[in-house]
């Protein structure tokens, strides 16, 4: 199936003419998918360390990279052509911008929460309560300067700096979104903001599937579950 123009050649001309082609067809591009995923998740275990680092010390990290680099399920899905893999990665990187919001608060930090929320929306629009989480970890971080003796400047100056953060995650997500989700807008060119009615058909044609109204076979374990 991936012969193409090698056939014209003869012995390791065609071997290198079809080795070359074989990544662009059904019969390869999964294995580039395969490295991808494979990569994605050990940089994921790297994220955990740095979650447990800055959470708790590098001897917790190590300890969470260790579990996790173990885990069944990672090394499985390491192994296979799925998009869970890579929004698992944009997933991890949005946790870790949550950390650096909460323990920093700076506007590169803001920044790196919506380019990564905004990939992980991308990749898997169920992935969107995560934006849910922003609101938390900036309510943490400006508390404290609503207790005790801090100046109103001060206090008013940190409260101001969180909501201009907040609006450029919300538009770093959006810009992301926009370029790494070209599916949702019909276009043409990136200022096409059209929502896309194939791409709303498939959201409505996936909730449906999942449903119990659906007899699919991905349904059938969870039936006959306790409630």
């Amino acid at each position: 199936g991936v012969v193409s123009a090698g056939t014209l050649l003869a012995g390791d001309d065609v071997v290198a003419v079809n080795h070359a082609q074989i990544w662009r067809t059904y019969d390869g591009i999964h294995l580039v998918w395969r490295y991808l995923n494979a990569i994605s998740e050990m940089a994921v275990i790297l994220i955990v360390f740095a979650l447990g680092r800055k959470l708790h010390g590098k001897w917790v990290g190590l300890l969470a990279a260790l579990l996790y680099s173990s885990a069944v399920f990672s090394i499985q899905m390491a192994h296979f052509a799925t998009t869970d893999v890579i929004s698992n990665l944009c997933a991890a990187l949005t946790l870790l911008a949550l950390i650096h919001i909460q323990k920093h608060g700076r506007l590169r930090d803001y920044l790196f929460f919506g380019l990564a929320f905004g990939a992980a929306l991308a990749s898997r629009i169920n992935l969107l309560p995560l934006a849910g989480l922003l609101l938390p970890a900036v309510i943490l971080r400006v508390y404290p300067a609503f207790q005790g003796n801090v100046p109103v400047g001060v206090r008013n100056r940190l409260f101001w700096h969180a909501a201009f953060g907040i609006v450029l995650s919300v538009i770093a997500a959006l810009i992301i979104f926009r370029l790494t989700n070209p599916y949702a807008f019909m276009g043409p060119g990136v200022f096409g903001l059209s929502p896309n009615p194939r791409w709303l058909g498939d959201l409505s044609t996936a909730q449906v599937i999942i449903s119990p109204s659906a007899d699919a076979p991905p349904n059938y374990q969870w039936l006959g579950r306790t409630p």
